[in-house]
């Protein structure tokens, strides 16, 4: 507390004992040993009363139903926020295919390892701190020979001793510490669903990526078909002259292009799934590319109207109660400081003795009261440091608030934005088809050109694109979605 030594304690003992003397070894022996007992429970009640109620509250990874920042200190010994039980809903068909991506998501990623094992970390941290007012015992035993010097002979000894021991350096911070470490426990499982939610976005959205170009390039390989088809038709048709002559020549480039552009499409999509590779540790199974389109488009996001929290808003609240355990914690390790300890010991020596005065048993207690005179500000600037972070916490929580309000409005937005959007590619989509469909009867029967079977064509491929990108949109919307919700991290790594 003060560098240069200048420090005042004052100690009360309440029971003090090293070894205990004869008229006491002589109650022992009438086995009078209710005095001591009854000294030592009263001993360890006293030290333990003040956490007594220390409980591990129930954690649950549902988020609670409350959200906005606590105007009273949640550094008090109760249990969390109500917590509704998780409603996670099935993972749908459409998506069915993402789930061996998963298991190798979770079987070689270090991140994923790594996350896990910090939460049983704090897991474990949270139970033992839990037990700081309970006593910790110790065993020692030892043997010795030693030479008595000319014709002494050799000297024996051994010993063995059992030692309870209860030390609490500021009497309610363990009580503290406790609560503390379970809050901890509770914001590494919330921030452990974040990452792992955005691990899993990043893999999903590359296996759509590389879905999406296998699905273009089917759409190309259906349009070039096509091409070749009317490219065999023209070539045996009556039609004879320059104008043969250069619709030949047109399909024939059209079909050049149709595949310069499928093998772009293969080259992108061979760099999605090799980005995957480093992701998932191995190939990702062909299967996980059957995505369709078609398939896609029919997932239904959850509501998000009335949604009062997510992860990152649970993080942000709990590490706001950390600080304020934190802040407490050096108000009860600064100034005035209360300190129990007690120790019990039974120790025989030598082991093979019968004499009850070689066994040795002991009983101590004591409170210390210390108070620093003079510690140059050391206090004040460890109490000031809890403070400001505090306040700087309780201020993100605040903004963590804001934008969870903003991206749940936003998300609702999105989909309806998106909903109206498919509406209406699926409507031109139509509309193109049966307008390609009449251009192409009246190409063959000679009333139109090249051209505008050209054009029809293009325009109908362009449709079928832009389906295919809004059906991936749209599946990435229901992924935000999920991911908002915190939903996501349970299908990734159950």
């Amino acid at each position: 507390m003060l560098n240069a030594g200048l420090r005042s304690e004052w100690q009360f003992v309440a029971h003090a004992s090293m070894v205990a003397p004869s008229s006491l070894k002589a109650a022992w022996r009438r086995r009078d040993r209710s005095r001591w007992t009854s000294v030592l429970i009263m001993m360890v009640l006293v030290a333990i009363r003040p956490g007594a109620s220390v409980q591990a509250a129930p954690l649950s990874d549902s988020p609670p139903t409350v959200i906005g920042p606590a105007r009273t200190s949640p550094s008090d010994m109760r249990a969390p926020h109500p917590v509704a039980p998780a409603m996670t809903e099935a993972w749908p068909s459409a998506l069915a295919p993402l789930k061996p991506s998963f298991q190798l998501l979770c079987r070689h990623s270090p991140t994923v390892v790594s996350l896990q094992s910090q939460v049983e970390l704090a897991a474990d941290r949270s139970a033992l701190a839990q037990k700081w007012y309970w006593p910790r015992l110790s065993a020692d035993a030892g043997a010795s020979v030693s030479d008595a010097g000319s014709g002494g002979g050799a000297l024996n000894s051994n010993f063995a001793s059992l030692r309870a021991d209860l030390n609490l350096p500021a009497l309610f911070s363990p009580w503290t510490e406790a609560r503390r470490a379970q809050l901890e426990h509770e914001r590494t499982k919330w921030q452990n669903r974040l990452e792992l939610q955005r691990l899993g976005v990043n893999v999903i959205d590359q296996v759509l990526i590389a879905s999406s170009f296998a699905s273009r390039d089917q759409d190309l390989a259906e349009n070039e078909e096509q091409l070749q088809r009317q490219f065999r038709i023209l070539s045996g048709s009556v039609r004879q002259g320059l104008a043969r002559q250069r619709d030949q020549q047109k399909f024939e480039a059209e079909i050049l292009k149709l595949r310069e552009t499928r093998l772009n499409l293969k080259r992108a999509q061979r760099e999605a799934l090799e980005r995957l590779k480093v992701l998932l540790g191995e190939e990702l199974p062909p299967e996980s590319l059957a995505l369709s389109w078609k398939s896609m488009a029919s997932l239904e996001p959850p509501s998000l109207v009335g949604m009062k929290t997510s992860p990152s808003l649970e993080v942000a609240r709990l590490k706001w109660d950390v600080a304020q355990l934190n802040e407490k914690l050096q108000r009860q390790r600064t100034g005035l400081v209360t300190q129990v300890s007690a120790s019990y010991g039974i120790r025989r020596s030598p082991l093979d003795s019968a004499s009850a005065s070689d066994q040795v048993r002991s009983l101590s207690a004591s409170v210390n009261f210390s108070l620093p005179i003079l510690d140059w500000g050391s206090d004040a600037l460890q109490r000031r440091e809890a403070i400001e972070a505090k306040s700087v916490a309780e201020r993100e929580w605040q903004e963590a608030e804001r934008s969870f309000i903003a991206e749940r409005d936003l998300l609702i937005d999105e989909g309806e934005r998106l909903r109206e959007r498919r509406k209406l590619a699926q409507r031109l989509y139509e509309l193109e088809r049966k307008s390609f469909q009449q251009i192409v009867v009246d190409y063959r029967e000679g009333r139109t050109t090249y051209l505008d079977w050209l054009s029809a064509s293009q325009t109908l491929r362009a449709s079928v694109q832009s389906q295919i990108e809004l059906a991936n949109e749209w599946a990435r919307h229901w992924l935000r979605v999920q991911s908002f919700r915190g939903d996501l991290a349970h299908e990734i790594c159950p």
